[in-house]
């Protein structure tokens, strides 16, 4: 009887190395990350130019924390407002548009993958991450952050923008943002903030997300959708504001005189007030011999736009 007692502790005994060293090996340290990618020159000074200023980069990474919506539908927006996408087809690959219905999953488009330089419209992707930034540090924003992000918005102020980019740390903290919303096919510019890119649908869908609640909390979306509801009476123009059936829109222009044409974007969010979803919409162009030129041709698309979804 004691021959097989044996076998069994000495088994046992095998076992419980084993154990230990599958332990040791499922504990062992990770590898530091490298502290460098963290390190941030200090600011330049740099005056703003035009109504998007051009910035050098700080360079601060933040986490974020965003949930990923699902995949949506893309669909051509000739099956939305046929009327918008002949007016479109006019001004070729110069404009591209999106009309995004969150709750439906659908995006209709047109050269909505193309991308735009985005000038001042890339101001709402920096009050997100910032409103982001303080929901994960725990905290309300400071006073001096409400101003700066208040006026950025409804003004759309240069030098708070400014401002707000280097406490941010710049570009690579909004890119991190837009990485985790999971808003794909943005590039905000290292150098230059109005020089940021971004397609049409992206910035659609990026409206979408906080409309539907998909990013920030109740309250920072709130603010944010207050904020854009609410922009200087003299920057009350573009995607959003000819939709006079909606119970509440909210908007963000972005315009520039580049060498080769003014560069014109609006994008924002219409709530009907009847049992119609909601939708957001991004309207961004270029090559326009006048602001008032690139400003009457957005919002011919967008009313043509409008009506049809009011229709729908």
């Amino acid at each position: 009887m004691t021959g097989p007692r044996r076998i069994a502790v000495g088994w046992l005994a095998c076992l419980c190395l084993l154990a230990a060293a599958c332990l040791e090996a499922s504990t062992a340290q990770a590898p530091t990350p490298d502290p460098a990618e963290d390190s941030a020159p200090a600011p330049a000074s740099q005056p703003p130019l035009g109504n998007a200023a051009r910035m050098p980069e700080q360079i601060i990474a933040t986490p974020l924390g965003a949930e990923t919506a699902p995949a949506v539908t893309h669909l051509p927006l000739s099956l939305l407002a046929p009327s918008a996408a002949e007016a479109a087809g006019e001004l070729g690959e110069n404009v591209g548009i999106a009309v995004y219905y969150p709750s439906e999953g659908r995006i209709y488009e047109y050269n909505a993958q193309a991308q735009f330089e985005l000038v001042s419209v890339v101001k709402v992707p920096i009050m997100l991450t910032l409103l982001d930034k303080a929901i994960a540090e725990r905290r309300q924003l400071t006073a001096d952050e409400t101003a700066l992000v208040t006026a950025m918005i409804r003004e759309s102020d240069n030098d708070a923008t400014t401002a707000l980019w280097y406490e941010l740390g710049g570009a690579k903290t909004v890119q991190r943002f837009l990485d985790s919303a999971g808003v794909s096919g943005a590039t905000i510019d290292p150098h230059d903030w109005g020089d940021s890119v971004m397609p049409a649908a992206a910035g659609a869908e990026l409206l979408g997300k906080l409309v539907e609640g998909q990013i920030l909390d109740a309250s920072s979306r709130q603010f944010a959708m207050r904020l854009m509801s609410e922009v200087d009476p003299s920057q009350d123009w573009g995607a959003v504001t000819v939709s006079s059936f909606a119970a509440e829109t909210g908007v963000k222009n972005g315009w520039y005189p580049e060498h080769d044409g003014w560069v014109l974007n609006s994008f924002g969010y219409a709530l009907p007030d009847d049992a119609s979803p909601e939708y957001t919409i991004a309207i961004f162009s270029r090559g326009h011999a006048t602001f008032g030129q690139g400003r009457q041709a957005i919002e011919e698309l967008a009313s043509l736009i409008h009506l049809d979804a009011a229709s729908r």
